[in-house]
């Protein structure tokens, strides 16, 4: 699984979540994938329990955009999402958009 890491033979897929009722793109989730030099695609279900085996801590960044961060609830969404997924809070870390950062410096 290291090898994957030092590779960078991981990427992203984006896949719309689809609301029936609106009929719109109500938000996306992100899929890891593996594309390996050698083997080609590995399929997530032969790499995800690996990659659960080696009981690596990860932390993953999730940018937060202007909106989010005035608003109230987000900190309420974000735990519920957390508890839903059974994922810990110490393996995320929120991270600032820059045209927050572009927006505060104007003021």
């Amino acid at each position: 699984m290291a090898h994957c890491l030092t590779h960078e033979e991981l990427y992203l897929r984006y896949q719309p979540i689809y609301s029936l009722v609106s009929r719109e793109i109500t938000c996306m989730e992100a899929l890891l994938r593996w594309r390996h030099k050698e083997l080609g695609e590995v399929l997530p279900a032969e790499f995800i329990p690996v990659a659960e085996e080696t009981g690596r801590n990860i932390t993953v960044s999730i940018n937060i955009s202007a909106k989010q961060l005035r608003d109230l609830t987000f900190p309420f969404k974000l735990n519920q999402l957390l508890e839903k997924h059974g994922v810990e809070s110490s393996s995320i870390k929120l991270e600032i958009t820059e045209s927050l950062l572009i927006l505060e410096s104007d003021n």
